[in-house]
């Protein structure tokens, strides 16, 4: 039997708009065990309504995340949830 329990990775980088208050998240979607791209994965923020869908390649950005401590999620059907606490601060 083959086991269903895949994670989701996240490579991202964090842009932060200072004037705005705001960042965004950039990253692919993978599967943790062979790095293959996850293409239309949902990213999002956990108890907010931001959110996204990763194109065909896995690509994502996330836009307009207010500045500070946050859950990052991603799901894709048939495999486990990834979630990652992120702290977007200010670059200045």
């Amino acid at each position: 039997m083959i086991s269903k329990f895949l994670t989701l990775s996240i490579l991202g980088v964090l842009n932060i708009a200072a004037f705005a208050q705001t960042g965004s998240i950039k990253g692919i979607v993978v599967n943790s065990r062979t790095t293959e791209a996850l293409p239309y994965a949902t990213v999002f923020i956990n108890y907010t309504t931001l959110w996204t869908t990763a194109n065909e390649n896995g690509e994502f950005l996330l836009d307009n995340i207010p500045l500070g401590q946050h859950e990052l999620a991603a799901t894709f059907v048939g495999h486990q949830s990834y979630l990652a606490m992120i702290n977007l601060k200010d670059s200045v």
